[in-house]
């Protein structure tokens, strides 16, 4: 991948450069910028030295595209999007390498390739965090909030079950 300087260089016209970074260059004085979200090394030659970037992907026609959410995206010779592993996610579009997943709520665990299904008596509210339900709470395998118990209410602010008050009904509640 070298490119002809056709401007006066310090040596005059007809020199060749190394085809710069992000480009490829077929001879002569044809240069071609990578495609978006692509990258290529100095000297390239062909369109097919600019592959995508970490958080991209090729798709069925060859362009760039955003990885999305559930998926993972090292770019580089593989172009491709990978799958997060099963019962985990990401959080937003172009992530690049597995550890940008999480497991789903209502499973434990801090690698996404182990998430397991959160036991009873505790509630995962997603990025593998287990919590222990409240005093007066309760919840069965795989739960991502606790409920309270019957005349109890559910304090989002500190995942708390209080008292319900005195002439109030309150139902049962996530």
């Amino acid at each position: 991948g070298y490119q002809m300087q056709m401007d006066e260089a310090p040596y005059g016209p007809g020199l060749c450069d190394l085809c710069p970074a992000d480009s490829f260059c077929g001879g002569g004085e044809h240069k071609e910028a990578c495609q978006p979200d692509s990258s290529s090394p100095k000297g390239s030659k062909y369109k097919t030295s600019c592959i995508c970037n970490a958080g991209f992907y090729a798709d069925a026609a060859g362009s760039c595209v955003e990885c999305p959410v559930g998926s993972y995206c090292p770019g580089g010779l593989s172009q491709k999007k990978i799958a997060c592993p099963v019962n985990s996610n990401t959080y937003g579009p172009g992530k690049t390498e597995l550890s940008d997943c999480y497991c789903d709520p209502g499973f434990a665990g801090e690698n996404p390739e182990q998430c397991s299904l959160c036991p009873s008596g505790f509630f995962c509210p997603g990025s593998g965090t287990v919590k222990k339900c409240p005093d007066n709470g309760h919840s069965g395998t795989g739960a991502s909030l606790c409920e309270c118990d019957l005349g109890y209410e559910y304090k989002h602010m500190d995942d708390t079950c209080f008292r319900c008050p005195a002439n109030f009904y309150c139902p049962r509640q996530e």
